[in-house]
């Protein structure tokens, strides 16, 4: 009976690793698949970001997250639902592994603009106004360049529709300048760039330090 026993426990251990390899090589092809989705609006991107660490933890075989997907996560959590997308509550799940929390959608879904309600793709606008902000996801600053045909203002809002900086900007090239964002918290941020001719264009960047 012992050595039945024994060897059906070594059979499940078999079909537990071929299980385990065959989830892992799935999730693997299925990163790649997500890595090549180019988002449109803010919930497709926080969608694609959930989806990129859900899948790795799967990889790796277990929901340990480094300090940066944590804050990825974080910045994903706290957003309004019905802006951020079904993504938030998947943020949400996976964070409840290290650090459970209650959200309170009163707070969460304080309004925002509405010209930042929804955002048309940031990377279709931003070329029409020759504009480029790297890096993307940030540190403790991040450059822009941009080509105008008028002057404008840069405004960078968090996810409660706060401004929290604002840079004006001369008509013609601007090369490489360096914008600080050493006092802003990690997170998600909306970058609204109004032209005096009355375009507006949108984009959104990730900090992460």
């Amino acid at each position: 009976l012992a050595e039945q026993v024994t060897s059906k426990l070594a059979a499940i251990e078999v079909l537990t690793s071929t299980s385990d390899n065959l989830r892992r090589a799935k999730a693997t092809v299925l990163i790649a698949n997500n890595a090549a989705i180019v988002p449109g609006n803010l919930p497709e991107e926080n969608q694609q970001w959930v989806n990129e660490l859900y899948l790795k933890a799967i990889v790796k075989g277990d929901f340990s997250f480094t300090g940066g997907q944590k804050d990825t996560l974080k910045s994903i959590a706290i957003q309004c639902p019905e802006y951020g997308g079904r993504a938030v509550f998947a943020a949400r799940a996976l964070k409840a592994f290290y650090a459970p929390e209650v959200y309170n959608e009163t707070e969460t879904c304080i309004p925002v603009p509405e010209s930042l309600a929804v955002l048309p793709p940031g990377i279709e606008s931003l070329e029409k106004a020759l504009l480029q902000v790297f890096p993307n996801p940030a540190g403790d600053y991040f450059l822009l360049s941009c080509d105008l045909s008028f002057p404008g203002e840069l405004r960078l809002y968090d996810l409660y529709g706060r401004v929290r900086k604002t840079q004006s900007l001369p008509a013609g090239k601007v090369s490489a300048e360096k914008i600080a964002t050493t006092e802003l918290e990690n997170g998600m941020y909306l970058i609204t760039l109004r032209l005096d001719n009355g375009e507006v264009f949108n984009t959104r960047l990730l900090i992460v330090k």
